[in-house]
């Protein structure tokens, strides 16, 4: 069962479509919290934990995240958060809601903002970028792919780590929605590393064979005070099963256009066959 922890205080509203709160928590760590009664509605959370499981269980560098409660005494003393839409604003509920760990201030943590060739030079594990394309890929994720940057030293190396799943489910109540969706990705220059289908090892692997019995098991047990119904569940077992076959044409669909996101593909397989 996910932990839960208590909001003590708001740090300020975030942009973004779900209108999440940067929050101090009990136990003195920061969560991005993004609701339930958010704009983009309860399955925008749903995403956020099933995507944050499938993410930990490809290997992926993930923020772990907690089940945060909201009192009605916190957001009554804080006038300033609400939701606003179209002109109009809107009381966040208290309850039960996700929080995305952000790094600690007492880790000493810090995020990054360079530009590419410096940020690439200074990550522990660039390869994990490959396998962040094929989450985006099994889940058919419609949203662009956002990153963090922590490291624990100004002079040490930064670990990514991949956020904000809200999207994730794109079409997964639709069975006849086209498939030739292609996932979204970070800045080009990440994916120069990438030499053909084994960069995208081992991730692939697992997306590929991950069974039902773990998918459901990956995907049940959120918390019950939000009332997601079995008929739901299994829909979303569904669609990541009925996916796992189209994760390769998705990202082949990215290196065969025009401009192609994998520069070195082609070369690779060129020296491979002998050709060069």
């Amino acid at each position: 069962m996910q932990s839960r922890v208590d909001a003590t205080q708001f740090i300020g509203k975030l942009r973004g479509a779900t209108q999440s709160v940067l929050t101090r928590c009990s136990n003195d760590c920061y969560y991005v919290v993004k609701f339930t009664n958010n704009p983009e509605g309860l399955i925008a959370i749903l995403s956020e934990v099933i995507t944050a499981r499938l993410g930990s269980h490809l290997g992926l560098p993930m923020p772990s995240f907690e089940y945060i409660h909201v009192g009605k005494w916190l957001l009554d003393h804080s006038p300033d958060i609400r939701i606003s839409v179209g002109g109009t604003s809107t009381n966040y509920d208290p309850g039960l809601h996700f929080g995305s760990k952000t790094p600690c201030r007492s880790e000493g943590a810090n995020g990054l903002c360079l530009p590419s060739p410096l940020l690439i030079a200074r990550i522990a594990d660039p390869a994990t970028f490959a396998g962040a394309l094929v989450l985006d890929a099994w889940t058919g994720g419609a949203d662009r792919r956002e990153v963090i940057f922590a490291r624990s030293a100004l002079s040490g190396p930064s670990q990514p780590q991949f956020i904000d799943h809200h999207q994730s489910f794109n079409g997964w109540d639709d069975p006849f929605r086209s498939p030739n969706s292609t996932p979204h990705y970070f800045r080009t220059e990440f994916y120069d590393f990438i030499r053909g289908w084994l960069s995208f090892e081992p991730w692939l692997s697992i997306a590929e064979t991950t069974n039902s019995n773990t998918l459901h098991a990956l995907v049940r047990n959120v918390a019950p005070e939000w009332h997601v119904s079995q008929s739901f569940q299994d829909a979303i077992v569904t669609h990541l099963i009925r996916r796992q076959r189209l994760i390769r044409s998705q990202i082949a669909h990215l290196r065969d256009r025009e401009t192609s996101l994998f520069l070195n593909w082609n070369r690779a397989q060129s020296v491979r066959n002998g050709t060069a």
